[in-house]
């Protein structure tokens, strides 16, 4: 998985661990990338090695264990940060009042 900053324009002495998380964008690109090619090896492939497809399957079960699970902690941060959010708006109103 490339993982991408948001800004393209940062030396590498400017990023931070946070540029670093990837976002769904690049997680999307990983899942289509392994979707295709799996794809093209259930179709269109041969096994010439049973052994090394095995293995390979087992990373891609790895790959999408991995994204499953971060992408359920990136969904709870975003929850998380919604709900503060929500909470500093209603006490913006209730002292606006």
């Amino acid at each position: 998985m490339v993982i991408e900053t948001e800004d393209k324009n940062k030396s590498d002495s400017d990023i931070n661990a946070l540029d670093l998380i990837p976002n769904r964008g690049t997680i999307l690109d990983t899942l289509q990338t392994a979707i295709e090619n799996l794809s093209s090896k259930s179709f269109n492939g041969r096994v010439k090695n049973p052994q090394n497809d095995r293995v390979k399957i087992g990373y891609y079960k790895a790959l999408i264990y991995a994204i499953s699970t971060y992408n359920s902690i990136l969904k709870d941060t975003e929850i998380d940060e919604l709900q503060k959010e929500i909470h500093e708006l209603k006490e913006m109103l209730e002292n606006a009042q």
